[in-house]
């Protein structure tokens, strides 16, 4: 008998020379990088707030959430706007990425 194997969906996104991946479930759109509305006093690697189709959504640099350099922006930069699950709340934030490199589907085992 074989098991049959099952696959998900994941963005691959850049963070300088890593790659990291978060399932196409989570993500509501990419968007090109724009200027965010600053928020004073807030944490570094909030870069501001961002409208999303009219919503107020962060914005967080995720280099500098994970102890890299702050992102440059650059004509491949982009900003994952992603739909998280915290306990019974669910969040929109962007993502800051470096680049975008595609849907790659991996399997579940």
């Amino acid at each position: 008998m074989t098991a049959r194997s099952t696959e998900t969906q994941y963005v691959t996104f850049a963070l300088g020379s890593e790659v990291f991946a978060v399932p196409v479930a989570v993500v509501r759109e990419i968007l090109d990088h724009e200027d965010s509305f600053r928020i004073p006093n807030g944490p570094d690697y909030l870069i501001g707030l961002r409208d999303v189709r009219g919503q107020g959504v962060p914005v967080i640099d995720l280099r500098l959430k994970l102890g890299l350099s702050r992102t440059v922006p650059t004509p491949n930069t982009r900003v994952l706007v992603v739909d998280v699950t915290l306990g019974e709340r669910q969040l929109t934030l962007g993502l800051v990425a470096d680049r975008v490199f595609e849907v790659a589907a991996f399997r579940d085992d």
